[in-house]
């Protein structure tokens, strides 16, 4: 999965990916995911008080703009598949997963209480990693744990803290 994670300065060290480390993280983190991105288009775990603003600028240097929206989340959690010897696993190859969207979302407050899971990037050319949106933190914990279960993947759940457009 090389050029889909962007190292980046502040970032936690040794390296970590959002999908790393099972279950809820032992303190609170956030990462970068750009939409509609093939390669770059994750950060690695960086600190919940990272310096945005003395970065600047300066971000366009690791995500470069283009048509896409720049989200900043907070990881709460990440389901790892049981990996028993006789599991079998569906092949999830999508290009386009269908996303589970709550009926009744208010587009202007999804900002702190929007929670979006994701599934492990299957490669740079599967842009879209994006599976399911809800406001209820339990039911995308669930949702994480079928998707891991069922096709043997990593998925994972994050809180969205801001969504800007990044042209």
């Amino acid at each position: 999965m090389t050029g889909i994670f962007i190292e980046m300065p502040g970032q936690l060290h040794p390296f970590e990916t959002p999908f790393e480390k099972p279950g809820r993280p032992l303190f609170r983190t956030q990462f970068i995911y750009l939409t509609n991105r093939g390669s770059g288009r994750y950060s690695g775990l960086l600190p919940i008080d990272y310096n945005f603003r003395e970065l600047g600028w300066k971000l366009a240097d690791y995500f470069p703009m283009g048509y896409t929206n720049l989200c900043r989340l907070e990881k709460r959690y990440a389901a790892h598949p049981g990996l028993s010897g006789g599991a079998v696993f569906k092949k999830d190859n999508r290009y386009y997963p269908r996303v589970y969207y709550p009926k009744k979302m208010d587009r202007n407050h999804l900002a702190g209480n929007l929670f979006l899971v994701f599934r492990e990037p299957v490669s740079a050319g599967l842009p879209y990693d994006v599976i399911g949106a809800m406001l209820e933190e339990e039911r995308v914990f669930k949702m994480a744990e079928r998707y891991a279960k069922t096709y043997g993947r990593c998925a994972m759940v994050g809180l969205l803290i801001a969504d800007i457009t990044w042209h």
